[in-house]
């Protein structure tokens, strides 16, 4: 399989992709559920039983599975329907009522009378994630809702220029409505982009990528992947197999491998600087590879962009989005080859202020580096070696 070398993200390019967003419009379904974090501490263990007593101090409810998707995107200005079903219950008025809150339509969602909307909390102490607590639905939607789902989600279609299948395995994506969705979304020339789950993944046949993470690619390849022949064996057998445009296995630490139909292959290597918290980098992954090839963005293009962006994600806490000044900031981080590090004197003081409040230590020097000459390279080393930032000033 051949490898394509990877190039630097072009600052002009991903500016205006984040500038043209809001002229974006995706249309989401999945599973929606709501994330609820309870934050405390951890300092005593119950006289009850051998385990720790969390003291709440703050808690937050948030959308989560396909909503998260819906998130990144909102942050990012794009325009977003969905399409779902939820419970007649009191967390699906919670869940509607924070859509609209959001500006986004319900028109698209279907309530099934006794169905159970998913919700997950989460018990972080000390930014560590010690307790999980889910209340939910796995089973399929009822011949009625899935009726009334497909008539939504057709309605949709004609308004989307993308359209992302988030995929919890909680019952709303059946083989019926993804048959639905990939079939019309083909007919009218629309990209389907989906993070999957489960085993089988022939319901997914004919979409335009797949967003699995390693383990997932694993299971649903059938193939044990170990090392970079075993990573490609499993790519081409999901990309070709399932009639995918292309593949992106997402590896953690290791990056992420895209796969094309036609046996190209590029890896890139992770973008992450701290780990915190991974729940939610799938569907950061899955909005912003969306909305690249929503833009027009060729695949690798709209995963290297994706890949900065679940870089971010995972240094914060909980399911979390990422703006557009985090990713223009990070895109040139990472390349230092490029002209992002060139900043004017209101962008360095913004970002000057962010690199404090994070108590990282800054570096200050100039010079005129006219003859750039190994001497000049030692001493910018060693200028960089002192902190945490060197800043850069280049004398008139």
């Amino acid at each position: 399989m051949a490898t394509t070398q990877l190039t630097p993200i072009d600052r002009q390019l991903l500016e205006r992709v984040l500038a043209d967003s809001g002229r974006i419009r995706a249309l989401v379904v999945g599973d929606l559920m709501l994330d609820e974090y309870l934050f405390g501490k951890a300092e005593r263990i119950s006289p009850e039983a051998p385990v720790q007593v969390v003291d709440v101090q703050k808690d937050d409810l948030r959308l989560g599975g396909a909503g998260n998707v819906i998130n990144n995107l909102v942050t990012l200005g794009c325009r977003v329907e969905v399409a779902s079903v939820l419970g007649d219950d009191s967390d699906g008025a919670l869940l509607r009522a924070s859509l609209q809150r959001q500006g986004i339509s319900v028109d698209g969602i279907v309530l099934q009378a006794g169905r159970v909307t998913s919700r997950k909390t989460r018990v972080i102490a000390s930014n560590q994630q010690v307790l999980r607590i889910d209340r939910e639905s796995r089973d399929a939607v009822s011949p009625a809702a899935e009726a009334e789902l497909l008539q939504r989600i057709e309605a949709a279609m004609g308004r989307c220029d993308v359209i992302l299948v988030s995929d919890y395995l909680k019952g709303v994506l059946t083989p019926t409505v993804l048959a639905a969705i990939i079939g019309g979304a083909k007919a009218r020339g629309v990209a389907v982009v989906v993070d999957p789950k489960g085993d089988d993944y022939g319901k997914y046949r004919g979409a335009t990528l797949l967003t699995p993470n390693r383990k997932e690619a694993q299971i649903a390849s059938g193939i044990a992947i170990r090392d970079e022949a075993s990573l490609a064996a499993a790519g081409e057998k999901l990309c070709v197999g399932l009639d995918l445009q292309a593949l992106l296995i997402t590896r953690s630490e290791e990056g992420m491998s895209l796969f094309y139909h036609e046996g190209r292959a590029v890896h890139l290597p992770t973008e992450a600087r701290e780990v915190f918290d991974v729940s939610g980098a799938g569907d950061t992954v899955l909005a912003l590879v969306g909305i690249g090839l929503a833009a027009g963005l060729e695949f690798a293009m709209a995963a290297r962009i994706a890949n900065v962006a679940a870089g971010i994600v995972v240094g914060k806490v909980g399911t979390s989005t990422v703006t557009a000044d985090e990713l223009v900031e990070s895109a040139g981080r990472q390349h230092a080859d490029s002209d992002f590090k060139i900043k004017s004197r209101a962008a360095l003081a913004l970002i000057l202020e962010k690199e404090r409040r994070a108590g990282r230590r800054i570096v200050f020097t100039n010079g005129c580096f006219d003859l750039l000459h190994v001497g000049h390279v030692k001493y910018l080393q060693q200028a960089r070696r002192l902190g945490d930032l060197l800043v850069l000033g280049l004398n008139s």
